[in-house]
């Protein structure tokens, strides 16, 4: 790898940040996905009771817990794409290729 020492530099200092956030992101990732949950079995909690009150408000409930749980599946491949680079960055570095 021809690179200057500059510019190694900043890519060590890039993997260091590029790690920090990916695992940032998966502690994001893992509470929408736990306040999902927890809000899909509320829901379900609320539809069982049997009350005409609580079957609207459980049922928006159920589709903003189906959301937050998609959204957090759909974060999943762009914060393990952050920690990939941030490996093969640390990797390259050492091997000098």
């Amino acid at each position: 790898m021809k690179l200057s020492e500059s510019s190694k530099n900043f890519l060590k200092e890039t993997a260091k940040w590029t790690y920090l956030l990916s695992i940032v992101g998966f502690i994001i990732i893992l509470l929408i996905l736990a306040s999902g949950l927890f809000a899909f079995k509320m829901s379900y909690t609320m539809i069982q009771m049997n009350s005409e009150i609580y079957k609207v408000g459980a049922s928006f409930s159920l589709v903003m817990a189906l959301l937050k749980i998609a959204t957090s599946v759909l974060y999943i491949y762009p914060v393990s794409c952050l920690n990939k680079f941030s490996s093969q960055i640390k990797e390259a570095l050492l091997a000098n290729d």
